[in-house]
C-alpha cells in the first residue's frame, strides 16, 4: 500500500532522531504529536479537513527537522567547562587571561624580601638534615635540598636556602589554573590561581625552607590528570594522576591524606546522583571509579602500615593533638573571609546542582575532615592542611564557573557573582601586602635578637634562648650543627627546668624569649616559675614586637645580673 508509506516513514524518522539525540527528546516528542495530529486532519471529513492536513504536513516538513537538529545544544559531560561569559565561537576569554596574568604577577612577589626574614626552627633543621635524606620517611624534599645546597660556592644564607620552596610555590600558581580548568572552566580556574597567589599563607610557605610547596606542586599535577580523566575518560591517565599525587607524600606525609579524598569525592557524588541525577559523573568516569576502588583496596594495607609508622613517630616527637587547635589554626590561616565565601558559593552550587563545583568543595572537605579525625591522636597543625589551600581557593572562585554564573541569570546576578569574588580577592591582597611590610614575613626576629645578645655579652655570660638551632646557624660558625646547638643553651618545653637550675649559680644570664611559645610548655608550674623570675629578677633590655592579629611573634631579651 504505497499510500501508507509516507506518513509512517515520517514518524519513524522522528523517533530515530529521538533515539540518536536524547537531549532533544522534548522537542522531538512535540514533533511526533504534531505528526499524529496531521494524520488525523488528513483523513478528516470534507475538503476543509484535507486542506488543513496538507497545510500541517507542509509546516511539519519545515519545522520538524529544524526543531530536532537545531535544538539548543547541551554541553556534553565529557567536555571541558567553558568560560562563563567568555567570547563565543571558541575565542579566548579575555577575563580569564587577565586573571591569570595578574595571578602570575602576584606570584612573582614571592621573591621579594626572600632573604630578609630570620630563619626559624624547622628551616634550621632543613639545613642540617638535608644530607641525611635516606633516613626520613619523606626523603624527596631533603634530597632536592641537598642537591641545591651542594651548588652553593660559599656560605649559605636565607635566600639561597629558601629558593627551592619559592620556585615550587610560584609554579603552583599557574599549575592550579591548569588543574582546575576541566571542572571550573578557564575563568574560574584563573580566579582560583589568583586567590592562591594572593594568599599570605601561601606566600609564607613559599618563603620557608620546607617542603610544603613541593608537596602541593606534585599534588596539583596529579590532581590535574585525575580531574581530566574523570571528565574525559582514560583509566591510565587517572592512575598516573593518583600516582603523582601519592608521590607528594614523599615530600611531606600530610599529602597522603589527599589520595583518599580524591577517590572518595567522586564516589560520593555518584551515590548522591541516585537521589539527584544532575550530580552524576560522565559515563567515561565509571571505569575510572571502578579502577580507583580496586587500587584503593590493594593499597589500603601498605598505606595504613606506612601511616601508622608516621603517626607513631610523630606522636613520640610532638605528643597528642588538640582538635580545637587544628580548627582554629586552619581557620585563621585560610581566613574566615574565604571560608565564608566558600559557604555562599556552596549554597549557589547546590541550588544549581553544579556537580563540578560541588566536587571541588567536597574533596577539600574530605581532606580536612580526615585531618580533624586524626587531630586527637597526633598533633595536627594548620600547616598539615596546606595542601587543601588550592582546593579552597578553587571553591571560592567557583562563583565564576559557568554553571553558577548562568544560574545567576540576569546581568545583576552575574555582577553579584563578580562582586563576591572581589570580596574574596581584595582582603587577600591586603593581607599579602601586610605580610611583606609591617608584618615582616610573620617571623620572629631571632637573628636580630641573638646578634644583639652576642654584641653585648661578656665571655663568661650564659645565654639561654628559644629556637637555639637558629642561634647556632647564625653564631656557631661554618661547622655549626643546628641539631646540637652549642652557642646558646636551649630553652623550650622539654628543658623548662633549665632556668631554675642555673638560677642557683651567681652568673650573668641572658634569656631570649617568645611569649607565645611559653604557652606550649607542658608543665604549668615550671612556666609560672620562669615567668615570675623574668618579672622579679631580670631586666628587659631589648624587644622586637610583632603582633599578627591574635598571634604574638615578638622576641624579648632579658638579662639577669648575679
Amino acid at each position: 500500500m504505497p499510500g501508507c508509506v509516507a506518513p509512517n516513514s515520517k514518524s519513524v524518522g522522528v523517533r530515530f532522531a529521538v533515539a540518536q539525540d536524547p537531549n532533544t527528546s522534548r522537542t522531538a516528542s512535540s514533533a511526533i504529536r504534531r505528526a499524529s495530529s496531521m494524520r488525523r486532519l488528513s483523513v478528516g471529513a470534507g475538503t476543509e479537513g484535507k486542506s488543513r492536513g496538507r497545510n500541517a504536513a507542509v509546516g511539519l516538513s519545515i519545522a520538524a527537522p529544524s526543531a530536532i537538529w537545531n535544538a539548543r545544544p547541551h554541553m556534553s559531560e565529557s567536555t571541558e567547562a567553558p568560560g562563563a561569559g567568555g567570547a563565543a565561537g571558541g575565542a579566548r576569554d579575555r577575563v580569564a587571561l587577565g586573571l591569570l596574568a595578574l595571578a602570575l604577577l602576584v606570584a612573582a612577589t614571592r621573591v621579594w624580601r626572600l632573604g630578609e626574614w630570620s630563619l626559624w626552627l624547622d628551616e634550621a633543621y632543613t639545613l642540617c638534615d638535608a644530607p641525611r635524606a635516606s633516613t626520613f620517611r619523606n626523603p624527596l624534599g631533603y634530597w632536592i635540598w641537598a642537591r641545591w645546597l651542594a651548588l652553593s660556592n660559599g656560605p649559605i644564607d636565607e635566600r639561597w636556602l629558601r629558593t627551592p620552596a619559592c620556585v615550587f610555590g610560584m609554579l603552583a600558581v599557574p599549575l592550579a589554573a591548569w588543574a582546575f580548568r576541566p571542572l571550573l572552566g578557564p575563568r574560574a580556574a584563573a580566579g582560583a590561581a589568583l586567590l592562591l597567589a594572593a594568599s599570605s599563607w601561601h606566600a609564607y610557605w613559599s618563603q620557608t625552607a620546607r617542603f610544603y610547596t613541593l608537596a602541593q606542586l606534585l599534588s596539583l599535577l596529579g590532581t590535574g590528570l585525575w580531574l581530566r580523566a574523570l571528565e574525559r575518560g582514560g583509566v591510565v591517565r587517572a592512575l598516573v594522576g593518583l600516582a603523582i599525587a601519592g608521590l607528594a607524600a614523599l615530600a611531606h606525609p600530610s599529602a597522603g591524606g589527599m589520595l583518599p579524598a580524591l577517590v572518595a569525592a567522586p564516589w560520593l557524588l555518584q551515590l548522591a546522583a541516585r537521589r539527584w541525577p544532575a550530580l552524576a559523573l560522565p559515563d567515561a568516569a565509571r571505569p575510572i571509579l571502578r579502577a580507583s576502588l580496586v587500587l584503593g583496596l590493594l593499597a589500603a594495607i601498605p598505606g595504613v602500615w606506612w601511616s601508622i609508622g608516621v603517626f607513631r613517630r610523630w606522636g613520640m616527637l610532638k605528643g597528642g593533638g588538640d582538635p580545637a587547635h587544628f580548627v582554629l589554626a586552619t581557620g585563621f590561616q585560610a581566613t574566615p573571609i574565604l571560608l565564608a565565601g566558600i559557604a555562599c558559593v556552596l549554597v549557589l552550587a547546590w541550588r544549581a546542582r553544579e556537580r563540578r563545583a560541588l566536587l571541588v568543595t567536597l574533596t577539600a572537605a574530605l581532606f580536612l575532615a580526615l585531618a580533624l579525625v586524626l587531630s586527637p591522636f597526633v598533633r595536627v597543625t594548620a600547616q598539615y592542611a596546606f595542601l587543601a589551600l588550592p582546593w579552597l581557593c578553587a571553591s571560592g572562585a567557583a562563583v565564576l564557573a559557568p554553571g553558577i554564573a548562568s544560574a545567576a541569570g540576569s546581568a545583576f546576578g552575574r555582577a553579584l557573582a563578580a562582586a563576591l569574588y572581589a570580596l574574596l580577592l581584595l582582603p587577600a591582597l591586603a593581607q599579602l601586602g601586610l605580610y611583606h611590610t609591617v608584618r615582616r614575613g610573620e617571623r620572629p626576629a631571632w637573628r636580630d635578637a641573638y646578634k644583639y645578645v652576642y654584641e653585648h655579652r661578656e665571655s663568661s655570660d650564659l645565654v639561654l634562648g628559644m629556637e637555639a638551632p637558629v642561634a647556632e646557624f647564625y653564631l656557631g660558625g661554618p661547622d655549626a650543627n643546628p641539631r646540637l646547638p652549642r652557642a646558646v643553651g636551649w630553652l623550650d618545653s622539654w628543658r623548662a627546668e633549665v632556668p631554675g637550675q642555673w638560677s642557683r649559680y651567681p652568673r650573668r644570664t641572658w634569656f631570649v624569649v617568645n611569649p607565645e611559645q611559653l604557652e606550649d610548655w607542658r608543665q604549668p608550674e615550671l612556666r609560672a616559675s620562669f615567668e615570675e623570675m623574668l618579672r622579679t629578677d631580670c631586666r628587659l633590655v631589648a624587644c622586637w614586637p610583632l603582633y599578627v592579629e591574635s598571634r604574638d611573634l615578638s622576641v624579648w631579651v632579658y638579662v639577669r645580673e648575679p
